[in-house]
């Protein structure tokens, strides 16, 4: 709906201006041919005298010059006070943007809004839509009331700066700020004393990918490894096949301080870039994932991983996620030295490794004997 009222504002401004141009061009061509007229029977006059017409013609000239001159001067008058007037607009933006984000960010503590945050945020919103468009300011609502309420779907205050960039009219990209800023801010809401709980998470996840390495080397799978690193709100792992079906697996940042179950985002990807892939052998896989509990669509695209719109066009994606979720029972807490479970864990992620090898090895079989 804001994106609708977004164009038919920016359409009436374009009228407006349309208008406002159309009348100076009647103006000026009635003047035109007011001057034309009156000076054709003036000079039908004086036809007979030829200094008369001289000074009939310098008359002419003098009075279109001061004409154009008039409507020069005032368009330019015009677009100087639009220029300042817009300048001074994005000096407002800009200070009342980062006024917000400073506001925010010292409110965001580990205790959660106290009154007067919740007040001064309320202030710079409403400073915000002095001079924001409306959905700007609803990002910036919606954030707020997030932390707030409850009650609405979460954003971050990475989308907010997204949506502060699109109104200046930067050189925007998707995220601007990537996707280091996630874990960053999951650590200082939940307290930075929870440090070494994340550190414990990052060498869980590097110990969960050497045991799931270890049961492919059993198995003889030939599966390339891409070591563990962070992405988004947790850590990152993979492995490929020689078919260029890449297995991807992140290992989420608590996001309280004490909990019974971490989540594991299991993700089955097609890498073009590491060469070609037979079509055929993607729409086998992607039987397998729709059939084991695997979706695609902007719920993986939020978690890090890139969509897919369109099933028949999978093999020409450059890289094409099919995602679930697996939430497993570890328990952990702030003073707890190390987490338990990590063999059993690593067994639950193979398995999903092995299924869809599985699937791949029948696929070659078939093909080798029907050649």
């Amino acid at each position: 709906m804001s994106r609708l009222f977004k164009s038919l504002s920016t359409y009436r401004k374009s009228v407006s201006s349309k208008l406002e141009w159309d009348g100076h061009l009647t103006v000026v061509l009635l003047i035109g041919l007011l001057s034309f007229l009156i000076f054709y029977m003036l000079f039908n006059q004086v036809r007979a005298d030829n200094y008369l017409r001289e000074i009939v013609s310098a008359l002419i000239a003098t009075i279109l010059t001061v004409t154009i001159t008039t409507f020069l001067l005032k368009a330019q008058s015009r677009s100087e006070e639009s220029k300042e007037r817009n300048v001074e607009l994005l000096c407002r933006k800009i200070d009342s943007y980062g006024r917000f984000v400073e506001r925010y960010l010292s409110a965001m503590d580990e205790d959660g809004l106290n009154p007067a945050d919740a007040e001064g945020i309320r202030k710079e919103i409403y400073h915000l839509a002095l001079f924001s468009e409306a959905a700007t300011v609803e990002k910036a609502t919606q954030l707020f009331r997030g932390h707030l309420l409850e009650d609405v779907e979460e954003i971050t205050l990475s989308d907010v700066i997204q949506a502060f960039r699109e109104e200046l009219h930067l050189d925007i990209s998707d995220d601007p700020l990537g996707d280091g800023m996630d874990a960053i801010d999951k650590l200082l809401a939940i307290g930075f004393d929870h440090l070494p709980v994340f550190k414990e998470f990052l060498r869980f996840s590097e110990r969960i990918q050497e045991d799931v390495e270890a049961l492919a080397d059993e198995q003889k799978m030939g599966l390339s490894v891409e070591r563990c690193y962070g992405l988004w709100n947790g850590n990152n792992f993979r492995f490929t096949n020689c078919k260029n079906v890449l297995y991807s697996f992140i290992i989420y940042y608590p996001d309280e301080k004490d909990g019974e179950r971490i989540t594991c985002l299991v993700s089955l990807l097609f890498d073009n870039e590491a060469g070609p892939i037979d079509s055929r052998l993607v729409d086998e896989v992607v039987k397998f994932a729709l059939a084991n509990g695997y979706s695609n669509g902007d719920e993986d695209e939020r978690e890090g991983q890139p969509a897919v719109g369109d099933l028949a066009s999978v093999g020409g994606q450059e890289e094409a996620a099919f995602s679930k979720r697996i939430e497993f029972p570890i328990q952990w807490s702030r003073d707890q030295k190390s987490l338990k479970g990590r063999q059993e864990l690593a067994k639950v992620l193979f398995q999903e490794i092995e299924n869809c090898e599985a699937v791949v090895h029948q696929f070659l079989d078939s093909n080798s004997q029907s050649d």
